[in-house]
C-alpha cells in the first residue's frame, strides 16, 4: 500500500503556487485540486477555497469546475453533518453529470450520495443508487468503484443489523482496496477508515471487543497519519468506549480526552459522548467532584443539540444516582434514580428501564430496604422481558424489510430477463422469413 503522505506535501506545492498565482482561471485550476484534497483533511480552509471558487465561476462559467465545486460542498456539508444542505449540492452534481459526464464519473457521485442517503435515513433511496451503480459497472468495470459500492452497502447490512452480511462485505471492501492494482489516493483512504469503523461496530455488538478495539485503533492510525481529522472525534470516542467495554479504563481515558480537546471535528454529540463517559471513568475512580462536573458539561452539549434526548439523559441521571448513593446522599441518590427512570419510560426504552431498575434495586437491598429492593427487582426482570420482545419484534421488521428488498430485487431481475426476450421476439420478428429463405437460394444459387 503506497501512503499518501507524498500527496500531502504536493498540496503544500500547490498552496505555494496558489499564493502567487494572479490569473482567475489558473487559480480555478488550482482551487480545484487544492478543495479535493481539504474535503477530507481540513473543512475550514477547504470552504475558504470554495468560497473564492464559486466567485470566480460566477464569471467563467465552467461546467466541470462547477460539477466539482458541487460535489465537494457535499462532502464537506456530509462531514459537517450538515446532511440535507450535503443533499442538496448531490442533487445539482447529479445534474450535471448525467448530462455531460462518463459511467465511471456518475457512480462515483452515486455512491458518495448514497453515504448522505444513510446518514439522512433514506435506506430505500441509498439502495437503489448503489444497485444503478453495480448495473452501470457490469459493462464499464472499476476494481475500485465497486470495493467502494461493496463498503456502503456493508453498512446498509450494518444498519439492518444483519451483522453477518455486513462483515462480509466489508472485508471483500477492505481486500479489493488493498489489492488495486494502483496508488491509493485520499479517498481510498476515506473508505478504509469507514470499512475499519464499521467492523469496528460490527464487532462491538457482537461483544468482541478486542477485535473491535483493533479495529477502532486501526481507523485512528489512518485519521491521525493521513490527516484526515473531520470525523477523529467520533474516531476517539469509539475507541474510548470499546476499551470501556473491555473494564480498560486507563486505556480509554486518553481517548474520551481527545475526543473533547480536537477542533477539526465539530460534532457536539461526541463530545458530549466524550465527557459523559470520562466522567463514568471519574466515578469508577471515585473522583466525584471531578465526575459530577464532566456530567454537567455532557448534559448541557446534549441539551444545546436536542431537548428531548431523553436516552442520554437517563444514563447520565442514572451515573448520578449511584454516584450520590456511593457518596451517602440517599435522597439525592433517589430523585436522580427517579429522573433517569422517567427520561427511560417516555422514550419506552425497556433496556434502559431494566438498567435503572437494577439500580434502584441495589440502592433499596444496601439500605435495608428490602420489601422496595425486591419489587423493583421485579421490576427489573420485567422490564427486561420488554426488551427482549422489543427486540425481537425489531428482529422481525428488519426480516420483514429485508424480505421485501430481496423481493424487489427478484423482481427488478425477472423485468430485465423479460425485457431481453421481447428484445430477442423483436429482432427475430423484423427477420422475415421470405426474406431469409430468398437470401439463403441466392447464396445456393451462387455456389452452384
Amino acid at each position: 500500500m503506497t501512503s499518501p503522505l507524498s500527496q500531502v506535501f504536493n498540496f503544500h506545492q500547490l498552496e505555494l503556487k496558489l499564493d502567487q498565482q494572479k490569473d482567475p482561471l489558473q487559480r480555478l485550476i488550482l482551487i480545484d485540486k487544492l478543495s479535493s484534497f481539504y474535503a477530507y483533511t481540513n473543512l475550514k480552509r477547504a470552504q475558504q477555497l470554495l468560497h473564492e471558487k464559486w466567485q470566480i465561476l460566477q464569471s467563467h462559467h465552467h461546467p466541470d469546475f462547477l460539477l466539482n465545486y458541487h460535489v465537494n460542498t457535499a462532502i464537506i456539508e456530509n462531514q459537517r453533518y450538515n446532511f440535507s444542505l450535503a443533499e442538496r449540492h448531490f442533487h445539482k452534481a447529479i445534474e450535471i453529470i448525467e448530462d455531460r459526464g462518463d459511467v465511471k464519473q456518475q457512480v462515483e457521485i452515486y455512491v458518495d450520495y448514497a453515504g448522505t442517503c444513510m446518514n439522512l435515513v433514506k435506506m430505500e433511496e441509498a439502495t437503489q443508487f448503489l444497485s444503478k451503480s453495480a448495473r452501470m459497472l457490469k459493462n464499464f468495470p472499476d476494481e475500485r468503484l465497486r470495493a467502494r459500492i461493496i463498503c456502503r452497502e456493508g453498512f446498509l447490512q450494518l444498519h439492518y443489523s444483519n451483522y453477518s452480511k455486513a462483515i462480509e462485505m466489508l472485508l471483500e471492501a477492505d481486500k479489493m482496496i488493498n489489492t488495486l492494482n494502483q496508488t491509493l489516493d485520499l479517498k481510498d483512504y476515506y473508505f478504509l477508515t469507514l470499512v475499519h469503523s464499521g467492523l469496528g461496530k460490527v464487532y462491538e455488538q457482537n461483544n468482541d471487543r478486542e477485535k473491535s478495539v483493533k479495529a477502532y485503533l486501526k481507523v485512528v492510525g489512518m485519521c491521525e497519519t493521513i490527516g484526515m481529522r473531520t470525523r477523529l472525534s467520533w474516531h476517539y470516542l469509539n475507541v474510548g468506549t470499546a476499551f470501556l467495554g473491555l473494564g480498560d479504563q486507563e486505556g480509554a481515558e486518553p481517548y474520551f480526552r481527545k475526543a473533547i480537546d480536537i477542533t477539526d471535528d465539530i460534532s457536539q454529540l461526541a463530545r458530549a459522548s466524550a465527557y459523559a463517559n470520562l466522567g463514568y471513568c471519574y466515578f469508577e475512580k471515585k473522583k466525584y467532584n471531578e465526575a459530577l462536573e464532566l456530567f454537567d458539561r455532557a448534559e448541557l452539549l446534549y441539551k444545546e443539540k436536542s431537548e428531548e434526548d431523553y436516552y442520554n439523559f437517563s444514563v447520565i441521571e442514572s451515573w448520578r444516582g449511584r454516584l450520590y448513593a456511593e457518596i451517602g446522599k440517599r435522597k439525592k441518590a433517589m430523585e436522580h434514580f427517579a429522573l433517569a427512570f422517567e427520561y427511560a419510560d417516555q422514550i419506552e426504552d425497556y433496556k434502559q428501564l431494566s438498567s435503572v431498575s437494577k439500580d434502584i434495586a441495589t440502592f433499596y437491598a444496601e439500605e435495608g430496604d428490602f420489601k422496595n429492593a425486591y419489587e423493583y427487582q421485579l421490576l427489573y426482570d420485567k422490564m427486561g422481558e420488554k426488551y427482549l420482545e422489543q427486540v425481537n419484534e425489531r428482529k422481525q421488521l428488519e426480516l420483514e424489510v429485508k424480505y421485501e428488498a430481496e423481493k424487489k430485487r427478484q423482481e427488478t431481475e425477472i423485468l430485465k430477463l423479460e425485457a431481453t426476450k421481447l428484445q430477442l421476439k423483436a429482432l427475430r420478428a423484423q427477420m422475415n422469413p421470405h426474406f431469409m429463405y430468398n437470401a439463403l437460394n441466392s447464396i445456393q444459387n451462387y455456389i452452384t
